[in-house]
């Protein structure tokens, strides 16, 4: 079996549609020397011959069609020799065969081209098709995106969002590179990670962005690797995260000098009845626990170390009237103790 094993690794990498044409040919040749011996020889060999050369062409193309092509023009060849003068003819069968030697090779010729046309005709289709689909959900996203070459970085392409966020015009964009919306310095951290990005994965981070009115955003992008017109070029996609940042900021201010806990939370309750269950983190949890320090088991978070150090008698009494609260959307209220 160790000896199969090298041959059959070599088959399953074999271009089994071209080698199938040639294949199938030799079977019909042996079944055609096989039927030759009895009643149910076929009178007219090289024409089911041909249709097997255009069914050959037809699956695998001009390489597939022309081996077929030889292959049955050697057996037309044996079979109009004379009878135990192998490849010696009379003047007409040596017309004959002259003329299969022409017209087999043709016909798999024509065949093989006529399917590469329409191959290519279905890629083009494919890609016009695709570049249309892409083209919609790039014009139409809400989000900024832009083109732009690895290479040179000079943008390629941009949407009607960056045009409308960032101030440029679309002419503009096309004129600048993607430092231009760097400050200069990070730059040197924009050429590294230009360099980095990889083929087959979109990569997310975080810069700062300077519009034309010289205003800086933050945002997040997402940049995938593509070919564009025929530039090795990345997609990028931009969330403008500036008032989110701003807003994280405040969090952070306040988890850190502020004399208290900010909580948040997604609290599920399917029924609409009993337990309700609390999904809750702290925004900062070293903050919360400079302030109210815990002892935390191994894994633990902050909010779950809060819940099991409530005094037992509390525990029940504060999620009973968290739940009446938040269904009846209401503010609450309560004050316990922790241990």
């Amino acid at each position: 079996m160790a000896r199969i094993f090298p041959y059959a690794t070599v088959f399953a990498k074999a271009n089994w549609r071209r080698l199938s044409g040639p294949l199938i040919t030799l079977l019909a040749v042996g079944v055609l020397g096989l039927l030759s011996e009895t009643a149910l020889a076929i009178p007219n060999p090289p024409a089911v011959l041909v249709l097997v050369v255009v069914i050959a062409a037809f699956r695998g193309g001009l390489v597939s069609g022309l081996l077929s092509a030889a292959i049955a023009w050697l057996y037309i060849a044996a079979f109009f020799s004379l009878p135990g003068q192998p490849f010696r003819y009379t003047a007409e069968n040596a017309l004959r065969v002259v003329v299969w030697a022409i017209a087999i090779p043709i016909m798999a010729v024509l065949v093989g081209i006529l399917k590469q046309r329409a191959l290519r005709a279905a890629e083009r289709a494919a890609t016009q098709e695709h570049d249309a689909s892409f083209r919609l959900l790039f014009d139409n996203n809400p989000l900024p995106m832009w083109v732009y070459d690895l290479e040179t970085l000079y943008f390629l392409e941009v949407n009607a969002a960056a045009v409308a966020h960032y101030g440029y015009t679309r002419e503009e964009f096309l004129t600048m590179q993607m430092t231009d919306l760097l400050p200069a310095d990070a730059v040197p951290g924009l050429l590294e990670a230009t360099s980095a990005i990889p083929p087959d994965r979109a990569v997310r981070s975080q810069w700062c962005h300077c519009r034309k009115d010289r205003t800086i955003i933050s945002v997040q992008v997402i940049t995938h690797r593509l070919s564009f017109m025929g530039r090795l070029a990345a997609l990028v996609v931009v969330e403008d995260i500036t008032e989110r940042k701003h807003y994280e900021e405040e969090i952070r201010y306040l988890t850190t000098h502020a004399r208290c806990l900010l909580w948040h939370g997604i609290v599920a309750d399917p029924r609409g009845e009993g337990f309700m269950h609390w999904n809750t983190r702290v925004f900062d949890e070293a903050a919360a626990q400079a302030f109210v320090p815990l002892d935390l088991l191994p894994g633990e978070s902050y909010p779950d170390a809060w819940y099991r150090h409530r005094l037992s008698e509390d525990q029940q009494l504060t999620d009973t009237i968290s739940m009446a609260a938040i269904r009846g959307g209401q503010k609450q209220s309560k004050i316990y103790a922790v241990q």
